[in-house]
């Protein structure tokens, strides 16, 4: 009692006792294989008033800045995730996800609770919709954590961006209709019912927009890394901020913010660097803080209401994304494990929840749905982040974030079915497809072309087997970069063994780093030259997904060494 009256009085020792108890318990998560989040939520429900009541609910309550701050700040991370170049061959598979999810996900707890409670109606439809919800901030530190990356991450990444956008649109729709019902207006419109929340998500993207551009105007020329810090946190607090008091989704704004940021501007990398090194502080204060907000006495309160919302969420955030992803044909892996990779929820569900609590026609059944969701949000919280984490180890992609030798085998640089008879043709389209991908600046797409192309015409570059490797040095760039073009019919490369080319692996190097480029070579003969069977699964790929995934096993997997081994 006496800690909890110094904690109250002194809200720094407060923080500091939510990081040290945040530290410790995720290390020890950690050591018995559970996510650092699990740690985290756990000392804060250890410091919370479930257990010590050295943060009582009031304390919390004043630390809900931060936990706005950070949600914003998730937001803004999920949005740099968003690369529409990386993003260009996963359009198929993320949309049939995401439209399953809106299809499926609401319409399932809509009839489970209409079928099996006897919830009001406008309760039902406002429990549907907060249904859809997947936290981000676990997506985002569990990929962090486990240095995931792959086709299966980006998946994941993409799927709960998307998710998130298309669940405020739908509450906000939804909310609209709840308050009319309980109005008890038949006159309103559907124009008028849409067209509130229409001006909220707009509102909300034109703010995001309009900092993103202010911001890329004042780091266009600037390469201080404290510069790029503070003017990124000012606007992440200002769009948070400004959002709030506007009444709009705030953590959509910063989602639009990170998109710009990561789509447009030159100075991106430092930016997305800038704020590297507090963004462990960032997720440990929120999950504490939302362990310390878990009030277990609400769950067996939930009754049977809350016992079908939980269960029928958990089984259409697993079949909506699984169906998804059968029907655009993605992996295997994919089609796995996508469903329950989805689970976890609370930050945005937990935000929709006190906006159904502060208006008064909500007030017969906001605190029964208050109960319901948080019930959810506990249970989904501890068991979420474990699903998802068990999901990133068995996609095989844990651990790969690191730069690698060959570090452009990644789905967004193949290109399957390449459309090019001809050999010069072939070559000028695998070049305009590496400088769209990559994004390279330091030469035009003409001068690409004719340095791969000058090269070419030196001596043929086709390894033979079916494999050729032509390259180009650039004068610039960060580093050696290449894409991969598969064409099943073949084409002549003049090889010594006479058999048309199936694979072409294009390669550009920066004059800076020649003295890799015979490294790179060197494993791009060791991976596609000495493996028969590999180079014929490649050719029958039918998208640069498949062809990805055969590039992650066997020996493609261990000749593409990484660099800090």
């Amino acid at each position: 009692m006496a800690l909890n009256l110094i904690c109250y009085n002194n809200p720094l020792l407060a923080l500091s006792l939510l990081l040290i108890t945040g530290f410790i318990l995720g290390a020890l998560a950690q050591k018995i294989k559970l996510p650092s989040l699990i740690g985290y939520i756990a000392a804060g429900i250890l410091i919370g008033p479930f257990c010590c009541n050295l943060i009582d609910a009031k304390m919390s309550h004043d630390f809900s800045p931060i936990t706005e701050f950070a949600l914003s700040l998730f937001g803004f991370t999920l949005g740099t995730h968003l690369i529409m170049r990386k993003l260009h061959n996963a359009g198929k598979r993320i949309s049939y996800i995401l439209l399953c999810e809106i299809l499926l996900v609401p319409l399932i707890i809509f009839l489970a609770l209409l079928l099996f409670t006897d919830t009001p109606l406008p309760m039902t439809l406002l429990l549907s919709a907060i249904g859809l919800t997947t936290s981000p901030s676990s997506i985002i530190h569990i990929i962090t954590q486990k240095r995931a990356k792959g086709v299966f991450t980006k998946t994941l990444v993409s799927a709960v961006a998307l998710n998130n956008i298309a669940a405020v649109i739908l509450f906000s729709l939804v909310l609209n209709i709840a308050a009319a019902l309980m109005k008890q207006n038949s006159s309103l419109t559907v124009t008028e019912l849409i067209a509130a929340p229409a001006i909220q998500i707009l509102g909300s993207i034109a703010l995001g927009t309009g900092v993103a551009l202010i911001l890329l105007l004042f780091t266009r020329k600037s390469s201080s890394l404290t510069f790029h810090f503070s003017i990124l946190i000012v606007a992440i607090l200002f769009l948070t901020g400004i959002a709030s008091t506007l009444q709009m989704p705030g953590f959509l704004s910063c989602m639009v913010l990170g998109f710009v940021v990561s789509n447009y501007s030159t100075r991106k990398h430092l930016l997305l660097k800038s704020f590297n090194n507090i963004e462990p502080g960032i997720y440990v204060l929120f999950f504490v803080l939302a362990g310390a907000h878990m009030d277990f006495s609400m769950a067996h309160k939930a009754g049977i209401a809350g016992i079908v919302f939980i269960l029928a969420r958990g089984l259409g955030k697993f079949l909506a994304p699984t169906l998804g992803a059968k029907l655009s044909h993605s992996s295997k892996n994919i089609q796995r494990w996508i469903g329950f990779a989805l689970m976890p929820q609370a930050g945005v569900s937990i935000g929709f929840v006190m906006i159904v609590g502060n208006n008064p026609l909500f007030a017969e059944f906001a605190n029964e749905l208050t109960t319901i969701v948080l019930g959810a949000v506990v249970l989904y919280e501890i068991l979420g982040p474990i699903l998802a984490d068990t999901a990133l180890k068995k996609s095989g992609e844990e651990n790969k974030d690191r730069a690698r030798l060959l570090d452009f085998l990644h789905e967004e640089y193949i290109l399957v079915g390449l459309n090019s008879a001809d050999k010069w043709k072939a070559l000028e389209e695998l070049a305009r497809f590496m400088h769209r991908v990559h994004g390279i600046r330091e030469v035009t797409v003409s001068e690409l072309i004719e340095s791969v192309t000058a090269r070419e015409k030196q001596m043929s570059t086709a390894l033979g087997e079916g494999v050729a490797v032509p390259h180009a040095i650039i004068e610039g760039g960060p580093k050696i970069r290449g894409v991969i073009g598969i064409s099943q019919q073949g084409i002549d490369f003049h090889a010594l063994d006479e058999k048309p080319i199936n694979l072409i692996v294009l390669i550009a190097t920066p004059q800076a780093h020649y003295d890799q480029h015979i490294q790179v070579l060197a494993s791009i003969a060791k991976i596609f030259g000495k493996d028969p069977e590999l180079r014929e699964q490649m050719n029958k790929a039918s998208s640069p997904a498949e062809a990805h995934d055969l590039l992650q096993t066997g020996s493609a997997d261990l000749h593409n060494v990484y660099l800090d081994d």
